[in-house]
């Protein structure tokens, strides 16, 4: 808090890097998007060396999310889950799920089929 007296209202902004919860939040609103009013107060109380670790902040963090961006999506659409059941039995798994999601509506349109009938039988021996 050297430089506070910088500020209009002199008084320590909320975003600052006096600790490392302030600085791991100030970080992640830079990965965020939010990073130019962070730069200008750093700006404001330092000089211009804000500007190369606030741009450089922003392109390798926004490198390093994209890239386990894709690493995460590749790995979800990994080649083994795509290719065609092999000689061993290996099912498909998009083909399972379908599989089940037939035999679950199966099973729904034949349980509503019994509770009609157990009703149609209910009224028609209430009628009788």
């Amino acid at each position: 808090p050297d430089n506070v007296d910088r500020f209009p209202d002199k008084d320590l902004p909320r975003w600052n890097f006096t600790d490392f919860m302030h600085s791991f939040m100030i970080v992640f609103r830079v990965l965020c998007g939010e990073w130019i009013e962070s730069m200008w107060d750093c700006m404001l109380v330092g000089d211009v060396s804000c500007i190369p670790f606030f741009l450089a902040t922003v392109v390798i963090g926004n490198l390093v999310v994209l890239n386990l961006f894709l690493a995460l999506l590749l790995s979800n659409f990994g080649s083994s889950s795509l290719s065609a059941p092999t000689a061993d039995n290996e099912t498909n798994k998009i083909a399972e799920a379908f599989n089940r999601i037939s035999r679950f509506s199966n099973w729904i349109k034949s349980n509503i089929a019994n509770a009609l009938k157990f009703v149609k039988n209910k009224l028609t021996s209430q009628i009788a």
